[in-house]
């Protein structure tokens, strides 16, 4: 019986939750149609922040804050001003920097129009380094 209750309850949840994730969704999305057309460049990502209601936007290797309707777009360094365990202020910008750009490039975002090429054989496998 409990068994039954819990998985009752977990898809309650679940339930409750997957509409307010899908309008964030919507939200971001607006968000990054917005700055796209303003920019006239391609958004990488767009995440909701806790400060202030604004949307960090990464594009070109560098972030930006915007709000939710695009009518102000900040740059530069978001700085939490509560004091860590060593009595240093956050440096939000920096430490999302390093997520983003920590992770391995995929092969199709490689500009190999602008490489140096050899070919060998029939030129069917690539090889970047």
């Amino acid at each position: 019986m409990s068994r039954k209750l819990l998985s009752l309850f977990a898809a309650l949840f679940f339930a409750l939750t997957l509409p307010a994730c899908a309008k964030e969704d919507k939200k971001e999305a607006k968000v990054r149609e917005t700055v796209e057309k303003i920019l006239n460049t391609k958004v990488k990502s767009v995440t909701k922040t806790d400060y202030l209601g604004l949307y960090e936007v990464y594009l070109n290797g560098t972030i930006l804050y915007v709000d939710e309707k695009v009518t102000v777009i900040l740059e530069g360094t978001l700085i939490d001003p509560r004091r860590d365990a060593n009595g240093r202020m956050r440096d939000i910008t920096s430490e999302r920097m390093e997520q983003l750009s920590s992770g391995i490039i995929p092969f199709s975002d490689l500009p190999l129009a602008q490489a140096i090429k050899q070919v060998r054989g029939n030129g069917k496998r690539v090889l970047a380094t």
